[in-house]
């Protein structure tokens, strides 16, 4: 069969349990897999940003407005984002990006 797909397996990956015992054990426990972020300090954070291609720097800065403001948003809502990179290196354009970021509330 040329070209073809072929599943060898089948199993399950959740935030309860990474393979299927697992899994069964935590959903008859009811456990819940929906929890605050503790595994890395998000607070007051905003968006980060890579260039392309790898392993070349391109002088510049990157600008992030969340519906127009400057300010990363905290409050669950859903917000327009706009990525902004202007180029230092004539050789390199200015770019922008469009993107939705939603956040919801626990």
């Amino acid at each position: 069969m040329s070209g073809g797909i072929a599943i060898t397996g089948v199993g399950a990956v959740s935030a309860v349990g990474g393979n299927v015992p697992a899994l069964t054990a935590a959903l008859l426990e009811g456990r819940c897999g929906i929890a605050p972020l503790t595994l890395f300090p998000y607070q007051g954070r905003s968006a980060l940003a890579a260039q392309v291609p790898e392993g070349v720097t391109v002088p510049g800065t990157f600008i992030f407005t969340y519906n127009g403001s400057l300010t990363a948003p905290t409050l669950p809502g859903t917000y327009a984002v706009v990525a902004s990179f202007t180029s230092a290196n004539p050789n390199y354009a200015n770019t922008t990006g469009t993107g939705t970021l939603t956040i919801r509330g626990l």
